[in-house]
């Protein structure tokens, strides 16, 4: 028999009907039960009902359909996705619900492409489904002792741990989680009522109004300091969050160019709608990157970082247009530029040259150099070029294919650059460096050379620094 979940209708006079007769039923097996008001409580609102011998029977477990069917109810899930579990048909009460629940991708089949509809679900199960629909766990989770964490199965520890930092799932009186006991009809109903009581819905929107088409964003709860990652679709999002004071941290990985954070506080409330509306704040960074003769460098990645000065940080990358131009608003924080790398193969073609600059909460940049507003970025690099061997016991020296490591004494930084039949050609900054030695194959296969050399100006390609190096052997 199935659990019966009673849809709710468009007309007033059927929704009024439904909740009378609900009221009505005194459901005996529920009278003195601990979720004797919470169930009648969800029955009254139409969310879920008993059985039709008059009975709801919270103590019996939940099969797989009747769970998937329950949250998508609850928790509004309506998209569907196609499915092809060997047992279950288009026929069956149960396969559109199957299939919104793989859609919000909460739950899959297992490994034979079978779904188990008639499968109880077990304590750990249902901490799965829970912490997939939460989204991404917090970055640390906190400290919980569970006399029995050995019993869960690998891929359902982090789950648990995530719904007890959630606080929809706890371990009982004698610190046991049961991972392999079934879920109940009452334990089904008290968590997705805690985890209900979580939502949290909103809007983003860049700095220019438009909604910010996807992405992500990191929430940071005030105390103790754990991180949230939250996904935007379409300008909006949907997450959980336990009761307190959070702060909307960084964003990141986001397709919008010009998408920016606000450093905004909020209170959660939980028991309560909570909606919250973001909307980019931010100084425009904008400017030209131009190589060392002043020539723009365009279509490249301009790569770099960020530390936000409370342990968080990330990496930050601004293309550049057929000119050399790039646009970008960024949030307070201090930024460094790293290096260079190509659009086409994303592969370095300038090593990092290190300008740093500061954003802060006020919202005044510092930066290097500032042209009418513009940064101007010029690469103060080197070309350097040169060939690499190697010398044989007998004599001969041989042109070497690999890596090599290049060490700047002065920046306290490691380089490495590609040689292809001897040769190679880079870009350094000035300083001292020493060369550590060279690879082939992925590892260290010719001895360091631990030659030294000095870069004091600037050299173009027309005129680079010329170094030849000769390894003096092989390692065996």
């Amino acid at each position: 028999m199935k659990l019966r979940v009673v849809w709710l209708f468009i007309m007033m006079s059927v929704v009024a009907t439904a909740s009378v007769q609900a009221e009505g039923k005194e459901w005996p097996d529920l009278k003195g039960h601990w979720s004797e008001q919470l169930i009648k409580e969800w029955i009254n609102k139409g969310w879920i009902d008993g059985y039709d011998d008059g009975t709801f029977k919270p103590d019996v477990g939940v099969t797989r359909a009747e769970m998937v069917t329950l949250i998508n109810h609850v928790l509004e899930f309506t998209s569907m996705a196609q499915i092809s579990f060997t047992d279950v048909s288009e026929k069956d009460w149960y396969a559109k619900e199957i299939a919104k629940a793989v859609r919000a991708n909460y739950v899959s089949g297992f490994s034979d492409n079978s779904f188990h509809p008639y499968q109880f679900v077990t304590r750990e199960e249902f901490a799965v489904m829970i912490s997939r629909i939460a989204g991404p766990p917090m970055a640390e989770h906190k400290n919980h002792f569970l006399t029995d964490m050995s019993e869960v199965s690998v891929g359902a520890v982090s789950a648990i741990q995530t719904v007890m930092d959630m606080n929809v799932m706890s371990g009982y009186e004698d610190n046991a989680f049961r991972p392999h006991q079934l879920i109940t009809r009452a334990e089904a109903v008290n968590v997705l009522n805690r985890f209900l009581s979580m939502q949290v819905t909103g809007t983003y929107k860049e700095i220019n109004g438009k909604d910010i088409v996807s992405g992500n964003f990191s929430i940071r709860t005030v105390s103790p300091g754990t991180y949230i990652n939250v996904q935007i679709s379409n300008g909006r999002f949907k997450t959980y969050l336990p009761e307190g004071e959070y702060e909307v941290n960084y964003m990141y990985n986001y397709t919008s160019k010009i998408a920016a954070f606000p450093r905004t506080r909020f209170h959660i409330v939980s028991g309560r709608p909570n909606h919250l509306a973001f909307q980019g704040k931010a100084p425009n960074v904008r400017g030209t990157l131009l190589d060392a003769n002043g020539k723009p460098m365009a279509n490249v990645i301009l790569t770099g970082s960020f530390y936000d000065g409370n342990s968080s940080g990330g990496n930050v990358d601004f293309e550049t247009d057929d000119k050399g131009y790039f646009n970008k608003h960024l949030g307070p924080g201090q930024y460094s530029f790293h290096g260079i790398r190509s659009k086409l193969d994303n592969r370095y073609i300038f090593v990092p040259y290190f300008v740093s600059y500061k954003i802060d909460e006020n919202e005044k940049v510092s930066l290097p150099t500032l042209n009418n507003g513009d940064l101007e970025l010029r690469v103060q690099t080197s070309n350097v070029k040169g060939t690499v061997k190697r010398k044989e016991a007998d004599g001969s020296v041989i042109p070497i294919t690999g890596i090599i490591t290049i060490v700047s004494v002065s920046r306290n930084a490691w380089y490495t650059v590609s040689i292809e039949n001897g040769s190679f050609d880079c870009y350094l900054p000035a300083g001292e460096y020493t060369v550590y030695g060279i690879k082939r194959n992925g590892s260290i296969k010719d001895l360091p050379l631990w030659s030294k050399f000095t870069i004091d100006g600037e050299a173009d390609s027309d005129h680079p620094y010329r170094l030849e190096l000769v390894s003096e052997g092989a390692i065996k």
